[in-house]
Parts: structure tokens; C-alpha cells; sequence
């Protein structure tokens, strides 16, 4: 029997990961290891954007932005008067 390989990446994928300067969403969220929605929120966010640039209607994110962007963010925590207070989901009403 041939053993499971535990990266389930594509060679040809997983090198040009390796080289490129500027990833793409879906090649960010491989590497980095968050999920596609959590990298487009993180863009999106107010308070300290994941830095992003657009080729048409391809989003690009640079390797050391991100890296940057993520050093930034672990080192500092949000300040609760900037972030809006999270609303609480009403529970359902069961008739």
C-alpha cells in the first residue's frame, strides 16, 4: 500500500504559492490557512483592513501586506469604543 500524503495541495499549485508576490483570495486562503469568507471580511473591515488590490475583478493580496497585516493583529487587540456592540440574536419562538 502507498502511503497518504498529508498535503493535499497540488505540486504545480502549492509551488506557484511559493514564488508568487501577489496571491489571490483563494491562493491566500491555502496558504495562510483561513477560509475564503474570513479573508473577504477582512478586507472589508473597518476598523484594520487586510490591505487588497483589484485587477479587474480579481482581488490581489501581497505576501508581506498580509504578513505585516498579520503581526499587526496579533500584537494588538481592537478598542472596544471603535467596535460597534455585537448584537444578540433573538431566540425563536417555539408555538
Amino acid at each position: 500500500m502507498s502511503a497518504v500524503l498529508p498535503c493535499t495541495i497540488p505540486p504545480f499549485r502549492q509551488s506557484r504559492i511559493e514564488i508568487a508576490h501577489d496571491l489571490s483570495i483563494s491562493d491566500l486562503a491555502i496558504w495562510s490557512g483561513l477560509s475564503r469568507n474570513t479573508l473577504l471580511l477582512r478586507i472589508h473591515d473597518v476598523v484594520d483592513p487586510l490591505p487588497a488590490f483589484q485587477m479587474g475583478r480579481k482581488l490581489l493580496v501581497a505576501k508581506s501586506d498580509y504578513l505585516a497585516w498579520r503581526a499587526r493583529r496579533s500584537t494588538t487587540a481592537p478598542d472596544p469604543a471603535i467596535l460597534p456592540p455585537r448584537r444578540r440574536r433573538r431566540k425563536s419562538r417555539a408555538s
